[in-house]
């Protein structure tokens, strides 16, 4: 019963990341400019500054100084990090 529940969840994650790299591959454009800044910048910093922005021992002001983006990009920057 599991094996089979397994097989048909695989099989849609399957077509679901097929049509999300045709997608992909119809869009003339990059990537989003955060997604290469996220890579650039590395996790590390990513989340030290995410877990600094929470805890209010750094401003967005600062922490847009050391992740070069503007303080109203911050928060947009950092959403993605685990």
């Amino acid at each position: 019963m599991w094996s089979s529940l397994m097989a048909v969840f695989r099989q849609q994650w399957l077509n679901s990341k097929e049509l999300k790299e045709v997608r992909a591959r119809e869009n003339e454009g990059g990537p989003s400019c955060y997604l290469v800044r996220r890579h650039r910048l590395g996790n590390r910093l990513l989340s030290l500054s995410k877990r600094m922005l929470a805890d209010g021992a750094l401003s967005p002001s600062k922490a847009a100084a050391i992740l070069g983006v503007k303080p109203n990009n911050v928060f947009s920057l950092t959403d993605g990090v685990a």
